[in-house]
């Protein structure tokens, strides 16, 4: 099989970023998103079970940081269709040695790459430009009952969005910082 992306490990472990191998011509451009085999072979389990695409309109919106409990702990690859965006993760899993530490990386429509979000991860995004189109390949379905969040500002993160940050939702806003009594997201073995 023909290599059409490559991964590579990010400083979280078990997230990868996925640089797609473009093939252009005088028609236009072809990338595959994700190979579920080739994912396998590189020991990324991330099955799509849901596809979901977001857009915001307005520079300086965030969006999250999102997560799902398990059993419904989920795997993400985020992809940039349109604009540019700062997408961040973090380390949830209590037992990590990065635990509650953050990484973000700018994704465009141009840079043909996504990341590889793992289960016990939460997930955000801020947008870089006006009109930023955002797909999501999710290896779960949406569980609303097991659906948590960690609030975009809080202090302890101390995650560095690169613009003044606007629009967040009410669930966002309202979310609470985290405290001692934050536990963080413990995976079965077979999460």
């Amino acid at each position: 099989m023909k290599q059409e992306f490559s991964l590579e490990p990010l400083p979280l472990a078990g997230a990868f970023r996925i640089r797609h191998k473009v093939f252009a011509d005088s028609r236009g451009m072809f990338k595959r998103i994700g190979c579920h085999q080739a994912l396998l072979e590189a020991g990324v389990d991330a099955q799509p079970r849901q596809v979901n695409c977001s857009m915001t309109p307005q520079q300086g919106t965030v969006r999250g940081m999102h997560f799902q409990l398990p059993p419904a702990a989920e795997v993400k690859i985020v992809n940039c269709f349109n604009g540019a965006l700062f997408d961040v993760l973090v380390d949830l899993r209590p037992d990590s040695d990065t635990f509650l530490h953050w990484y973000g990386e700018r994704l465009t429509a141009d840079s043909h790459t996504s990341l590889i979000i793992p289960k016990g991860f939460a997930h955000g995004f801020q947008a870089l430009t006006d009109n930023v189109l955002m797909m999501y390949l999710n290896s779960t379905d949406y569980s609303p009952e097991l659906e948590g969040g960690l609030h975009p500002q809080d202090p302890t993160l101390a995650i560095e969005w690169p613009l003044p940050v606007i629009g967040l939702s009410q669930k966002d806003a309202e979310r609470a910082f985290i405290d001692n009594q934050f536990g963080g997201i413990v995976l079965a073995e077979h999460d």
